[in-house]
């Protein structure tokens, strides 16, 4: 049977140092390959309206973010990448946890809510110049792994972008080689 990866694609530059990292990620075997590019994709931010709190967690948008929670469901893998843009992820990934805002909310709960089947998950971040390695980054997309539901979260770095391009980066290029390998053998 076939593994299939959810990839939510958070980048800015198509062409730049994530996307890239990201290609070369996903050229690691026979997956079926869901891509939401967050750029092009219709996802309104969450506006705390409160609808989700008397329609059962329903979102009153029904836009792209559906896609995401239905593809989570089933996919046995999910990959988040993001450039790092004033220290934080991209507008568009934080657009998109935003809207987990209903799950929350509606499950009357401290801990987080959990969408879909439980994966594992990998994250790449590149980020340059002041804007590099980023806590709040890290911490941002894992708990949008998180509430998709990832079990295990592996990072996929590139920090110094202003100085190397993500292509000439020894370690992240390693570490996609043993990421890909882990889980075409799982």
């Amino acid at each position: 049977m076939i593994k299939s990866i959810l990839v939510i694609n958070g980048l800015v530059k198509k062409g730049g140092n994530t996307d890239f990292l990201l290609r070369q990620f996903l050229n690691c075997g026979d997956f079926q390959i869901k891509e939401i590019v967050l750029r092009d994709a219709k996802i309104t931010h969450c506006t705390n309206c409160e609808y989700c709190l008397k329609h059962n967690g329903k979102c009153c948008f029904d836009d792209d973010m559906k896609v995401i929670f239905d593809y989570s469901n089933s996919c046995d893998y999910l990959a988040i990448a993001s450039p790092i843009v004033f220290g934080n992820t991209s507008g568009y990934i934080s657009n998109a946890v935003s809207r987990f805002q209903s799950a929350y909310r509606y499950s009357n709960s401290s801990s987080l809510p959990k969408v879909g089947k439980p994966k594992k998950a990998v994250i790449i971040l590149t980020g340059g110049g002041s804007g590099g390695k980023s806590a709040m980054a890290e911490k941002t997309t894992r708990l949008f792994a998180k509430m998709l539901n990832a079990k295990s979260i592996e990072f996929i770095t590139s920090y110094n972008t202003d100085k190397i391009e993500s292509k000439d980066d020894a370690a992240a290029m390693d570490k996609i080689n043993i990421m890909q390998k882990e889980w075409i053998n799982t």
